[in-house]
């Protein structure tokens, strides 16, 4: 989806389940030579690329019931629909992993991955799904998908990341990084995309087709599929990582069916041209408005306050993209009152609300500390201005704002 998804960290430490035995973006600052010539119109929503279209770790003391359970925000919400308008509080969904959000006809679904041991031991991992009318409260449907005993090639599964879902032809295929133990490089692992098919968002269990799009001795991560609304043609934009330490760049390739490549790759973005991104980029996002297609990422270390979301534009899906800076970044002054605090936002997905308004759903840490374990997901409005090449918005955390517009 560009943009509009949230899915798992290529960086996370995931937080186990135990299996059975830089400042915030200023409203109106716009990059130096911005030049207009879009429009307010033709935003597709999260992966399917129609406009219009109706479209994780869990906590370490998760248990299966608890994820089978339906989950209150944590946020302050509007009561009913006719009790008055819907408010919100960051953190919105106090459940740990980076977000991947999509409206599929009169809901959002929401995904996050989530580590599964076994005897203490790491076997794989699994995708908990979440459904919502507005963004704020949201029912949990448990686990959607595993990868448990998927090892192949002579590899232990030892981890699922970057969950996320693209509609297409009336059915859905989930994308996800199937985390193996080996690989030619101890600190990068061997990660490869895989993608599975399912005739319902809130189920994988049972899906069919499932193929390895992508596998390499190095890895493979943050899989977003795209379909351009223009052209209807399919995409693939994923984070090809090297050996640790010399960086990562953002890829885009051609989908013949959600389930084939169609075509080569092209890269959209290295790290080393990033500033501040400490040799990562990853969480690529796609979104189009007006005529332009704006490419968001997430750059820095996860796990750090230096962590931020990013963007870029470009009038051709495929680029050259121009760099548009930080759109959601941390808070300053990381010593008192962190409940109000903005920390190390990421993992972007865009929707829209029932008005048709944009909305980002992305992930915050609570805490300053170095650790994947504290993420929550958080939701926050942005307007994209296609005429100024740019998207304002600001994140919060702790405040109470007027809510979307219920679907």
């Amino acid at each position: 989806m560009l943009l509009v998804a949230c899915s798992g960290s290529s960086t996370d430490e995931q937080a186990p389940h135990e299996w059975p035995s830089d400042a915030h973006a200023a409203d109106g600052q716009f990059p130096d030579g911005a030049q207009g010539d879009g429009s307010d119109s033709g935003e597709a929503d999260s992966h399917t690329g129609e406009p219009d279209a109706t479209a994780g770790d869990a906590p370490d003391d998760a248990s299966e019931d608890d994820v089978s359970e339906d989950v209150a925000s944590d946020g302050d919400a509007a009561e009913a629909p006719d009790a008055g308008p819907l408010f919100y509080k960051n953190v919105v969904l106090d459940e740990s992993g980076d977000p991947d959000c999509n409206r599929f006809g009169s809901a959002y679904y929401l995904y996050l991955p989530d580590q599964v041991r076994k005897d203490g031991q790491a076997v794989g991992g699994r995708v908990l799904g979440f459904t919502s009318t507005d963004l704020v409260n949201w029912t949990s449907l448990g686990e959607v998908f595993n990868n448990v005993d998927e090892a192949y090639g002579g590899n232990q599964t030892i981890g699922l990341w970057a969950p996320e879902v693209l509609s297409y032809g009336g059915k859905y295929y989930l994308y996800y990084v199937n985390v193996m133990s080996g690989g030619a490089h101890p600190e990068v692992g061997n990660k490869d995309i895989v993608v599975i098919e399912s005739d319902d968002p809130a189920d994988f269990h049972g899906g069919t087709g499932r193929k390895v799009l992508l596998d390499d001795d190095y890895a493979f991560i943050d899989p977003s599929p795209y379909q351009d609304p223009v052209t209807d043609a399919l995409y693939l934009v994923f984070k090809r990582r090297g050996v640790f330490g010399t960086g990562s760049e953002l890829r885009i390739r051609p989908l013949a069916t959600p389930t084939a490549f169609g075509g080569s790759a092209t890269t959209l973005i290295e790290s080393q041209d990033v500033p501040d991104s400490l040799s990562i980029v990853e969480h690529p996002q796609l979104w189009r408005q007006g005529n332009l297609y704006y490419l968001l990422f997430s750059r820095g270390q996860g796990d750090r306050p230096t962590y931020a979301i990013a963007y870029a534009t470009s009038k051709s899906v495929t680029g050259p993209y121009v760099q548009r800076g930080v759109l959601f970044g941390s808070d300053s002054n990381l010593t008192t009152n962190l409940a109000k605090k903005v920390i190390a936002p990421g993992a972007s997905s865009i929707v829209r609300d029932g008005s048709g308004a944009t909305w980002m759903v992305y992930r915050q840490k609570k805490t300053a500390e170095v650790t994947f374990a504290d993420r929550g997901v958080c939701i926050d409005p942005i307007e994209v201005r296609p005429a100024e090449h740019a998207i304002l918005g600001s994140p919060t955390k702790g405040v109470l704002l007027p809510g979307p517009v219920p679907l």
